[in-house]
């Protein structure tokens, strides 16, 4: 991909538009024109900790959890779809993913 900076160690994960830096924290778009995006970075500490508080934070202001129920199915969803890759030893769809499910 040409728009992705090709100097040191870097580890890349491509998708369909793009690929994202995992090491940088940074998208990089496939021919849209746009400029890379920096992912910015949530709270770190102890995960049970940040998990307490934001659902607090969810009580107190009326807003959604960082980290709802639609976020952990869609990482399991992504792990399943590393591993099928892995196993399988090709390019496999969320389609063939969902379809076993």
């Amino acid at each position: 991909m040409p728009e992705v900076p090709k100097q040191g160690r870097q580890e890349l994960v491509y998708y369909q538009n793009g690929a994202v830096d995992i090491e940088e924290g940074v998208v990089y778009w496939r021919g849209y024109g746009k400029a890379p995006t920096k992912i910015e970075e949530g709270p770190t500490g102890d995960p049970t900790e940040l998990a307490i508080n934001d659902f607090f934070r969810c009580i107190l202001e009326g807003t959604k959890l960082r980290a709802d129920a639609e976020a952990g199915w869609n990482a399991v969803l992504l792990a399943l779809l590393g591993r099928r890759a892995i196993d399988k030893g090709r390019v496999v769809t969320m389609e063939e993913i969902l379809s076993h499910s």
